[in-house]
C-alpha cells in the first residue's frame, strides 16, 4: 500500500496533537477480499462478518456496501449495526450468555438468532415458542482443541455451542432453521 504524502502529513500532525492509535484501511484491498468471498461458487450462502474482531463503522460501512451481512454478539454491536443500515436479515446475533432481555431485544429487533446450547434452545423456546432460530456447533471431538489466552473455543472442553450429541436430539425440531459452525478466536 502506498501512503501519499498528505496522508503521511496528517499521520504526522494527529500524533504532535493526539497519542492514540491510528489505523489505515486500503479500502481497495476490503472491497476486494469481499468479492473474493461472495464468489464463492455455493449457493445459497450467505456471508457474515464478525462485529467483535473490528466494529469500526467506516469499516463497516463498507462490508455492507459490498453485500455482507454482520454477525453481532451483544447489544451494543447490534444497535451500532442497525445505526449503520444493516437490514434484519443482514445480522446475525449469536452470544454464549444470553439473558432473557438481550433475548427479547434481538427477538424484536427481528435478526437471525443462534443459540449457544440446550439451555438456551429451552429459554428461547419459553420466550417465543414459534420463532424459528439457528443452534450453534461444537465439533467436540472431531477436531483438536487448541488452548488460547482465552481458555478453549472448540473441542471437548468449550463452553460454546452444541455438541453433536445433543444437535441429534434436536432432529425433527422445526424450529431449528440453521446450524452455526464455529471454529474458534485466536487460534492461528
Amino acid at each position: 500500500m502506498k501512503i501519499s504524502e498528505k496522508v503521511l502529513s496528517h499521520i504526522s500532525q494527529h500524533f504532535i496533537n493526539d497519542c492514540a492509535p491510528i489505523y489505515l484501511y486500503d479500502t481497495d484491498k476490503i472491497r476486494e477480499y469481499c468479492k473474493r468471498f461472495n464468489s464463492i461458487p455455493y449457493t445459497p450462502k450467505s456471508i457474515h462478518f464478525a462485529t467483535m474482531a473490528n466494529s469500526n463503522p467506516e469499516f463497516l460501512r463498507i462490508i455492507r456496501e459490498e453485500g455482507m451481512g454482520v454477525f453481532v454478539n451483544s447489544p451494543e454491536h447490534l444497535k451500532l449495526v442497525s445505526d449503520i443500515g444493516f437490514m434484519e436479515k443482514e445480522i446475525i446475533f449469536t452470544a454464549s450468555a444470553l439473558c432473557n432481555d438481550t433475548m427479547k431485544l434481538a427477538h424484536d429487533a427481528g435478526v437471525v438468532v443462534y443459540l449457544d446450547s440446550p439451555g438456551q434452545l429451552e429459554q428461547w423456546q419459553k420466550l417465543f415458542p414459534d420463532k424459528p432460530v439457528g443452534i450453534r456447533c461444537n465439533l467436540g471431538r472431531m477436531v483438536t482443541p487448541i488452548k488460547t489466552h482465552a481458555s478453549y473455543f472448540i473441542g471437548e472442553e468449550s463452553r460454546l455451542g452444541f455438541s453433536p450429541e445433543e444437535i441429534s436430539k434436536q432432529r425433527g425440531n422445526k424450529n431449528i432453521i440453521g446450524l452455526h459452525l464455529y471454529v474458534g478466536t485466536d487460534i492461528l
